[in-house]
């Protein structure tokens, strides 16, 4: 049974009719707009690209930066080239540093061996010899410095390449031989054998 309502008089039923035309025409207009504020945005930020491009190629075909980008390339194949002869360096350091016969004892024989008047003007360092050039008061004093050295076990033997006298002094200059130290492998120095 169908239900009576007294009311539905009173009330009033509105029916709102929208055309679907309208509908497509404010979609079509609003999408419109967009791709239009769309394309005014790109037009802008393609403007300013632009600008942006054009001052960046004046600024690159400038004379003064090309000039100092071909300073800065010269300057960089400099510094590949130092960096490579440092690295060459490094390796030949390490050789020398590994083969080598001298090192701070042989000095420190020097210096001990050494009265109290002999001086040292110079001294050759060579990977199998010394040459040490100096002055003393007397020839006996070059003499002992002589012995001294020769009591030293890495050293094979000591000429005496020359002695003047030069004022009150008299100048000499001394080989020194050294003996060769070889490894057995395991690092245990040999001493080279005596002929």
């Amino acid at each position: 049974m169908k239900d009576l309502n007294f009311f539905d008089s009173y009330v009033v039923k509105k029916k709102i009719n929208i055309d679907k035309q309208v509908i497509f025409y404010i979609i079509g207009f609003s999408l419109l707009i967009i791709v239009m504020i769309y394309c005014a945005f790109n037009q802008f930020r393609i403007t300013k690209l632009s600008k942006e491009i054009s001052t960046l190629n004046k600024v690159i075909e400038d004379e003064r930066v090309i000039s100092k980008i071909d300073e800065i390339n010269k300057k960089n194949s400099e510094l590949d080239s130092l960096k490579e002869s440092i690295k060459q360096t490094e390796v030949q350091d390490r050789f020398i540093r590994e083969n080598a016969t001298i090192d701070a004892s042989i000095l420190e024989m020097i210096t001990s061996s050494m009265q109290k008047d002999v001086f040292l003007t110079s001294l050759n360092l060579y990977t199998d010899k010394v040459s040490v050039v100096g002055k003393a008061k007397d020839q006996i004093l070059i003499a002992q410095f002589v012995e001294n050295l020769e009591s030293f076990e890495p050293i094979k033997g000591v000429f005496v390449s020359s002695i003047s006298k030069e004022e009150q002094y008299y100048s000499f200059i001394l080989d020194l031989s050294l003996k060769e130290v070889m490894t057995d492998g395991e690092g245990t120095a040999i001493e080279e054998p005596e002929n």
